[in-house]
């Protein structure tokens, strides 16, 4: 995983509500099973899920959805190959406008890797080596 500057200072300063981010990543860095939603489905207990939006908005941009803090905190980002995530940008879910998000991130993928395309392939076997789906 790798985190944009603006995220490794949020998690490196001292407003508490990030202390709780590292340990919940650690979930993703070390390995372990990640819960995943179907494709179909909007909502669920899931830890990583790939956001689907309409029209012109960015494709391939998932969002971490760190639930254990409060407010809870997503972080938004895409991957560059299989288990490798670049989380982007971040947001509270109380101000979460999901599009909004989804663009912000966009923009900044742009920013930092130009023309560079985000990883794609079949979901979620092609992103991630070890998920469960939410039933």
């Amino acid at each position: 995983m790798y985190l944009s500057s603006r995220i490794y200072s949020l998690l490196q300063g001292d407003d508490e509500r990030w202390w709780g981010v590292a340990p919940d990543l650690d979930q993703f860095v070390e390995g372990r099973l990640l819960m995943v939603r179907k494709p179909q489905h909007r909502t669920g207990p899931t830890f990583i899920a790939e956001l689907y939006g309409r029209g012109a908005d960015p494709r391939d941009i998932w969002e971490l959805r760190l639930t254990k803090i409060r407010p809870a905190i997503r972080l938004f980002g895409a991957f560059v190959q299989k288990d490798y995530f670049v989380a982007l940008t971040s947001r509270y879910r109380p101000d979460l406008k999901f599009r909004e998000a989804m663009r912000e991130c966009g923009d900044a993928w742009a920013k930092l890797f130009g023309s560079l395309p985000r990883w794609k392939g079949r979901y979620p076997d092609a992103y991630l080596s070890n998920t469960k789906f939410v039933p």
